[in-house]
């Protein structure tokens, strides 16, 4: 029989594995789905809109690269790398809210005709991205020290 202890192990442990899963979602699921006709490289995007989209890409890659390092490498102080993980990835999630409220201001789309099917009803994006901020704060309020109930 596991002790207290053993618990709280593997409790802290789950917790920084569902957190690298979405870090792992955050870094490669973009990168699999935008590379294609659709995004990078459609036709009617200008140069400009294709150099964004590669840089959001590569920031999101990375931040979830150095997100993993709060995870699993940073000793120093646990807690501090654990919370420094989940608002980088937390801080990715955020942004691409913050855009897809403000298409509005500035005319955007969740989506151009021909692209990418709706899921539900809803933009694919909106469904994964809100699927993947739940699992890192799920994965953050496990990884505490303290109980997470």
């Amino acid at each position: 029989m596991a002790g207290a202890a053993d618990l709280t192990l593997d409790r802290k442990w789950l917790g920084r594995l569902m957190m690298t899963v979405a870090f792992l979602i955050l870094a490669i699921v973009p990168s699999v789905f935008d590379f294609n006709e659709t995004h990078v490289y459609h036709p009617g995007w200008p140069g400009h809109a294709r150099f964004h989209l590669v840089w959001s890409i590569g920031v999101l890659s990375l931040n979830a690269a150095v997100g993993l390092y709060f995870v699993w490498v940073h000793q120093l102080d646990r807690q501090f790398g654990i919370r420094m993980a989940g608002f980088l990835g937390l801080g990715s999630l955020m942004a691409f809210f913050a855009s897809m409220l403000a298409m509005p201001l500035y005319g955007g789309a969740l989506h151009d005709a021909g692209g990418v099917p709706r899921l539900m009803g809803h933009d694919p994006n909106s469904i994964g991205f809100a699927l993947t901020a739940a699992l890192l704060l799920w994965g953050m309020r496990l990884a505490r020290d303290t109980d997470p109930w």
